[in-house]
């Protein structure tokens, strides 16, 4: 049980910022706060607060008492993984297209969760009993390099240069058409999709700021498909598959954003091009990771070549 004495300095804008810089020392995550919040274990002058945007302008005391630590229910499950680093904080993979990051409905034994806790390595608990040592995810079909945290400590930190967008994440995508211009940023909105809760769609001003810078690297076959650069400047779900489409340049082999299909049949030819009808994911790579050490503070990069499954799809088209 924590206990805090409202004083003249404190910050008294919500509830949960205030417990969030509290308890920063004691390696609490905002997630965990908001979900003991959420489950009546905090009191603000005696009585149950439930809501974690919650005014403390008129509040004296306040009463933190943290959850439970839940055992996860999770099975491990042996599949390979392409660990590219690791060390007593972090490990670093090169996660295959087709693996989920972590168990969810229908999944809940072939997902990188599961692999991880195969290995018998220490996972941080900062994100749930259901995600341990995730600290960000990809898509199930982007393949590429994420981060595991392998202690609440290395987690924190981690989010943190996530937050503060100082953690560099530069991805490869194959795109419908030429971008106009070349290069550049770009900045929205997303949420979830009205029409399909599954998706996310860019908004006026409902929902996160999206930021992604993109660079054209390659135009392949008179402009049809582009290889690009992207870095995201945030993390937002399904955030470069979004923004792309929205823009009119959905990405190659994509099931869910624009039109993949009759992008296809306009460009090639069911029969003679069948590489490409077959290929049944989104070309989209995660290939650069920089970050800062947790624990030691030394600057950390990696970078992985494309996938072959995406370098033949490119060698394909230049022939064409």
């Amino acid at each position: 049980m924590f206990t805090f004495i409202i004083t003249e300095e404190d910050n008294l804008e919500r509830l949960d910022k205030f417990l969030a810089d509290k308890l920063r020392e004691q390696l609490i995550s905002r997630e965990k706060i908001k979900k003991t919040i959420l489950a009546g274990n905090v009191l603000v002058d005696d009585q149950v607060v439930t809501m974690p945007r919650f005014n403390l302008a008129s509040a004296k005391i306040i009463s933190f008492k943290e959850l439970a630590k839940q055992e996860t229910k999770i099975s491990p499950t042996e599949i390979e993984l392409d660990v590219i680093y690791e060390d007593d904080d972090l490990m670093v993979v090169n996660k295959q297209a087709g693996l989920t990051v972590h168990p969810g409905a229908g999944n809940s034994n072939n997902t990188l969760v599961n692999a991880l806790l195969a290995r018998k390595t220490d996972l941080s608990s900062v994100s749930g009993s259901e995600r341990p040592g995730i600290v960000h995810r990809l898509d199930k079909n982007t393949s590429g390099l994420m981060v595991v945290a392998k202690n609440d400590q290395a987690h924190l930190h981690i989010s943190r240069q996530l937050e503060e967008r100082s953690l560099t994440r530069k991805y490869y995508a194959l795109i419908w058409g030429m971008l106009n211009p070349e290069e550049g940023i770009i900045e929205t909105y997303i949420a979830r999709s009205s029409r399909n809760r599954k998706l996310m769609e860019v908004t006026v001003n409902k929902g996160k700021k999206a930021i992604t810078r993109y660079q054209s690297k390659k135009i392949m076959l008179n402009g049809a498909v582009t290889l690009i650069e992207c870095q995201l400047q945030t993390g937002r779900t399904h955030q470069i598959r979004v923004h792309m489409s929205n823009m009119g340049h959905s990405i190659l082999g994509d099931p869910e954003y624009g039109n993949n299909k009759k992008k296809l049949l306009r460009h090639f030819n069911l029969e003679d091009d069948k590489l490409l009808f077959n290929f049944k994911r989104q070309a989209l790579h995660a290939f650069y990771l920089q970050l800062e050490h947790p624990i030691s503070g030394k600057l950390l990069e990696f970078q992985l070549d494309m996938p072959k499954d995406m370098q033949d799809i490119i060698s394909y088209i230049e022939q064409k």
